[in-house]
């Protein structure tokens, strides 16, 4: 028998509220307190939706500074409230 998708949680829009879309979005990271954190490369943003999808918060801004961001290559959540971002020739810490 075939399988079929159940949609369980849909996050973002296309005509919603402006931080429920999104320009190209890299990682998708879940947490183990059911909220996920969603890494917009396109925006310069990290956004942060509960276990139900409705959004909590974001940060970050394009930039080399501080809590900024240009282009990663990976990120990793740590310690549920901040993330790791791997850029080229640049390893630092955003804190949420």
């Amino acid at each position: 028998p075939a399988l079929e998708p159940v949609e369980e949680l849909r996050i973002g829009s296309v005509d919603g509220a402006a931080e429920t879309q999104f320009v190209r979005i890299s990682h998708v990271i879940p947490n183990g307190d059911g909220s996920i954190w969603i890494y917009d490369v396109g925006a310069y943003r990290i956004s942060v939706f509960d276990r139900a999808g409705r959004f909590v918060r974001s940060f970050g801004q394009r930039g080399s500074g501080p809590g900024e961001v240009t282009s990663s290559i990976a990120v990793i959540l740590l310690q549920r409230d901040s993330v790791l971002v791997f850029e080229r020739g640049r390893l630092h810490c955003v804190p949420a």
